[in-house]
């Protein structure tokens, strides 16, 4: 584990096609991290899904990216569906879990939605990794099991509090 200096860690949009950070943070990755992330088996990030990840639009998809010395950490996204409901998604690179990056980068996003007039967003969380469930359960989340996995919706409303 590499310890980080939280002062020294920022947190900034994503651009539109930057890829590279995509690849950065899953090449960081743990199989284990992938597949609660990706919630399957994820050995290689391919193209396509890379183009994907970085699509961000600012609107439907947005994205957020935690970084220290030219170093990117993990990356939040909020990204639409159908209906304009937000699915919230996290990836903090291995050798900095547990020093609350996860949490400052889930912040930032809840931050967006609560000014943006959404009320709740959506997370999708494999059982087995307490951690995020732990970490969203502290953000007033409650779960119910749907199909294997923890299906949760986390309230904005502390974040609209504290702005």
């Amino acid at each position: 584990m590499q310890i980080i200096d939280p002062e020294a860690i920022t947190i900034e949009r994503l651009e539109r096609g930057d890829e590279a950070r995509v690849l950065e943070v899953f090449d960081a990755m743990s199989p284990e991290s992938r597949y609660f992330r990706f919630l399957q088996a994820t050995p290689v990030l391919t193209n396509g899904m890379r183009r994907i990840l970085a699509d961000v639009d600012g609107v439907r998809h947005r994205a957020w990216v935690a970084s220290t010395g030219g170093r990117t950490l993990g990356i939040v996204r909020l990204v639409a569906d159908q209906t304009g409901d937000l699915e919230l998604s996290v990836a903090v690179i291995d050798a900095v879990h547990r020093q609350g990056i996860g949490r400052r980068l889930v912040e930032t996003a809840l931050q967006a939605a609560a000014e943006s007039g959404t009320a709740n967003v959506t997370v999708l969380i494999h059982p087995q990794n307490s951690s995020s469930v732990a970490m969203f359960r502290g953000m007033g989340a409650e779960f119910k099991l749907e199909y294997g996995l923890f299906a949760g919706r986390v309230p904005t409303r502390m974040m609209a509090v504290a702005a």
